[in-house]
């Protein structure tokens, strides 16, 4: 099963999939607002997180040739870069605010029970908690470049790696083929 999970296509869309889906409003107030739900949605993340970053990290930190070339693995994590983009596209330019759990007080007092022992809400001003900052669609947005952004960080350090790490062994292979990478002088006869 792990082997069938780790394939990259199928990682690359289970992965993109399940985050796409749970950043659907309907789906994000449903999950976050049933705890046994929400601990299992979660936890699919988690692992589906995992098998998806598995074929680009792990050739990167061990011997083993086996997996994707370094050039498919470098395509990989740019379709993981786009197939996350219309998550992302979706909370920055919505035009109204997507999630009950961040604009309710009921709601949010649900979902930010799960964090609290016993659940126990009752010494939180909730209002003053929601209304800390002037505009919800605004934080809303916020949100949605925090997440893109910090994805197209962690994907472009890898990419790095990958990149300069493909390079690295081009060039050592090169080298013992017998090419030169310093210019050579010519003598050219006028």
């Amino acid at each position: 099963m792990f082997k069938f999970l780790t394939k990259p296509l199928i990682a690359l869309i289970l992965f993109n999939a399940l985050f796409s889906i749970y950043h659907m409003p309907v789906v994000f107030d449903y999950v976050l607002t049933n705890y046994g739900v929400h601990r299992i949605f979660h936890g699919a993340l988690v692992v589906f997180s995992l098998t998806m970053w598995y074929p680009v990290i792990v050739p990167l930190v061990s011997d083993e040739e086996e997996g994707m070339s370094d050039l498919k693995r470098m395509v990989y994590i740019i379709a993981n870069g786009v197939l996350l983009t219309p998550a992302c596209a979706l909370i920055i330019f919505s035009q109204t605010t997507l999630y009950n759990a961040y604009t309710d007080p009921q709601t949010f007092a649900t979902v930010l029970g799960y964090c609290l022992p016993n659940g126990d809400v009752s010494g939180i001003d909730l209002e003053a908690l929601m209304g800390a900052t002037n505009s919800a669609l605004e934080d809303q947005r916020f949100g949605g470049v925090l997440m893109k952004l910090g994805q197209e960080i962690v994907y472009g350090f890898f990419f790095g790696w990958t990149f300069f790490g493909w390079v690295r062994r081009t060039k050592s292979l090169a080298l013992d083929e017998g090419m030169s990478f310093t210019p050579q002088e010519t003598n050219e006869k006028n």
